[in-house]
């Protein structure tokens, strides 16, 4: 295993009028790769910021955060953009699904954005849904699924272009227990591959199991971190 993300004495807070809060306090992490990192903890916590700041979309205020090798910190924007678009995949609590596409093309849009043939990322497409188990509807709109149905459609778009950096954020809170628990297998499948890395975000303590690693988080700070063991960190 390599390191997959690195952070340094990384600080976030968030300024309203003369208000500053202060969201994430002095975060150190060195997570590998071939793993699923669960990262746990109330809400408000901090987590949602964390895993926006490695994904780019937000920046720290200092320190360092290096994702596959290269520093978040130093990338303008657009190089930013390109890193994600390049190397991560997002899976949010919003689904974001394109209502007048079917199914099937709401999975494949990253690739026919990046201009891969149609027929070619179709086929993709439907290979990952049958995998998330909505093989039989393809042809449907989102407006046809169930929330539940919704989320495995993102799911599938964001595993689509095969990202090194998969970030989760509650990708199981919406779906039933068995339905969760195939798309933890997926992701962990994924994760298993060396060069790759999935953090999950999740307070749903059903997929506790399908953590390799996890780091607790309160009131904006890293209070625990390691390997897991049956759900729990390993001292």
């Amino acid at each position: 295993m390599t390191t997959a993300i690195k952070i340094e004495n990384m600080n976030k807070s968030f300024r309203s009028g003369p208000t500053v809060s202060h969201i994430l306090h002095d975060i150190n992490l060195t997570l590998p790769t071939g793993e699923v990192i669960l990262i746990v903890g109330p809400s408000g916590c901090g987590k949602t910021t964390l895993i926006s700041i490695i994904g780019g979309i937000l920046n720290a205020d200092d320190g360092e955060v290096t994702v596959f090798g290269q520093s978040m910190v130093k990338m303008s924007g657009r190089e930013k953009t390109e890193f994600r678009k390049k190397y991560i995949g997002f899976i949010f609590q919003q689904f974001n699904l394109i209502p007048t596409l079917t199914v099937q093309e709401n999975a494949a849009i990253p690739l026919l954005i990046q201009g891969v043939n149609r027929e070619l990322a179709l086929e993709k497409s439907k290979e990952l849904l049958d995998s998330v188990g909505l093989g039989d509807r393809l042809e449907s709109s989102p407006v046809q699924l169930s929330g539940g149905q919704q989320q495995r459609v993102a799911i599938a778009r964001a595993l689509i272009r095969d990202p090194k950096l998969v970030i989760c954020d509650e990708p199981t809170a919406s779906l039933d227990g068995p339905t969760g628990r195939k798309i933890m297998e997926t992701l962990r499948t994924m994760a298993s591959q060396a060069d790759r890395c999935v953090l999950v975000v999740t307070h749903d303590s059903r997929i506790f199991e399908f953590g390799d690693r996890m780091v607790k988080m309160e009131d904006g700070r890293v209070i625990e971190e390691g390997k897991t063991v049956e759900g729990k960190i390993h001292a």
